[in-house]
């Protein structure tokens, strides 16, 4: 699967169907609905110390929720 040429590599039909890959598959994940949220470039993009970052984490982390155990 793991492949430099991307000529060579698997296609997500070929993955998901590969035995190794197939005993994790769930549909419901694969077909799941777009999620709302987005990537904010801005975020990432923006000159911050440290200890900005590490309070934006702070503040990030507990908004995140689990999507499957």
């Amino acid at each position: 699967m793991l492949v430099i040429n991307p000529d060579n590599r698997f296609s997500v039909e070929e993955s998901l169907n590969h035995p190794y890959v197939k005993v994790w598959f769930r549909d419901e994940e694969v077909n799941a609905p777009q999620s709302e949220n987005r990537y904010n470039e801005e975020i990432d993009c923006a000159d911050r110390s440290l200890s900005e970052w590490k309070g934006m984490n702070e503040h990030e982390f507990p908004r995140m929720s689990v999507i499957s155990e």
